[in-house]
């Protein structure tokens, strides 16, 4: 049960990008019928995630459960070149106590050939699984950077889209041309994915060697950014509360 009545209070509503039109109205129709809502505020998460950044415009990549590229223009949303599954419960306990994201893959590669030791880690997940588990820990070498090495170079994974640099750099190219260079200039990062190490610097050095020498790629990574949706619905409702 709520601890305050509901029908006192308007709702900022985060949704994802590929929620059906269906699924909207019957949480919309939840929360006025049931809960009595004063109002409704419907956002998609990375419109949410843009506002903790305190911008209108630029765009958002956001990986968590799910893989968003998000291209915005003053608050509208101009198209999703992707959103996909990435994780599950265990899967995720791995990637954000192992993985680090390589600045240099190939040389990665051949430190892990030379000395594959070096690279190896463990974490227990006997916590998650439970003492029936079959393993009390789970340990990883290469696969600590080539993990997410997937995300840039998809063909390790076996399959044919694009790198996330390059969907990103295809987001900008969706829009209009007098707003790319602002667009470029302004990715945000959000989702707990891209805490991982050297996250944000590989994006950067990937879209500066996509980009030509007049265009000026900056990627933000705010370190609250996994909480980024949340943040930005506060900022978006508390600018209602005072209109």
């Amino acid at each position: 049960m709520l601890s305050f009545p509901p029908t006192d209070y308007g709702v900022q509503l985060s949704l994802p990008a590929a929620l059906d039109a269906a699924a909207r109205g019957q949480i919309l129709g939840l929360l006025f019928d049931e809960f009595g809502a004063r109002a409704v505020s419907v956002q998609e998460q990375s419109v949410l995630a843009l506002a903790a950044y305190n911008a209108t415009s630029g765009v958002v990549v956001d990986i968590g459960d799910r893989m968003d590229v998000v291209p915005i223009v003053n608050g509208a949303v101009r198209r999703v070149p992707l959103v996909s599954e990435v994780e599950t419960l265990l899967l995720r306990h791995l990637l954000q106590r192992l993985c680090f994201v390589s600045e240099r893959y190939e040389e990665d590669l051949r430190r892990w050939r030379a000395d594959p030791a070096s690279l190896e880690r463990a974490v227990p997940v006997h916590e998650l699984l439970g003492d029936s588990a079959p393993w009390r820990q789970i340990g990883l070498d290469c696969g600590r950077f080539q993990v997410p090495e997937g995300l840039f170079n998809p063909e390790i994974w076996g399959l044919d889209h694009k790198g996330l640099h390059k969907l990103v750099q295809k987001a900008v190219q969706a829009c209009s041309v007098d707003s790319r260079r602002q667009l470029m200039r302004s990715v945000y990062l959000a989702g707990g994915a891209t805490l991982l190490p050297a996250w944000p610097e590989r994006l950067q050095a990937e879209l500066d060697a996509l980009s030509p020498p007049s265009v000026t790629p900056r990627v933000h990574a705010s370190p609250y950014r996994q909480h980024a949706a949340y943040l930005g619905a506060c900022v978006l409702a508390g600018g209602q509360v005072r209109g």
